[in-house]
């Protein structure tokens, strides 16, 4: 199961399809390769006042978009569709977040909805740098 990871959910740690070693995280296992699969994190430590940078590497195959969302408070403020399916190789996926409010939860998330297997690796909530939060 993958370490530091608050829902996980028909994961598995894969140590072989991976796109850096030693583990990427595979999303639909055996013997329930056919459901929903679902691996967040609550994200600690997230400055107020910073834009971030979601990015992930992914690969494999499903009935369904494979989703990879960042949420502030519950509400998603950015989101990835990943084709239904990427094969062969690892593919790289990225998408940037609003202005982080203060005192705000972060969360991400990676969904899986249908049938299939997806791998996910070199997850990444990078800082982008400073943005100023305007009031009406």
């Amino acid at each position: 199961m993958p370490e530091d990871w608050d829902i996980v959910q028909n994961v598995g740690q894969e140590s072989t399809n991976v796109h850096t070693l030693p583990f990427a995280a595979k999303m639909g296992v055996p013997p329930n390769v056919n459901d929903p699969a679902a691996l967040g994190q609550t994200i600690q430590g997230a400055g107020a006042n910073c834009r971030y940078r979601f990015e992930s590497h992914a690969t494999g195959s499903s009935n369904q978009p494979f989703l990879a969302q960042v949420f502030f408070n519950g509400t998603v403020v950015a989101e990835v569709q990943v084709p239904q399916v990427v094969q062969p190789q690892y593919s790289y996926f990225s998408t940037y977040t609003p202005c982080l409010p203060p005192n705000t939860m972060v969360r991400i998330l990676f969904t899986k909805p249908g049938t299939g297997s997806f791998f996910v690796d070199d997850v990444g909530f990078v800082a982008e740098g400073p943005c100023t939060l305007t009031t009406p």
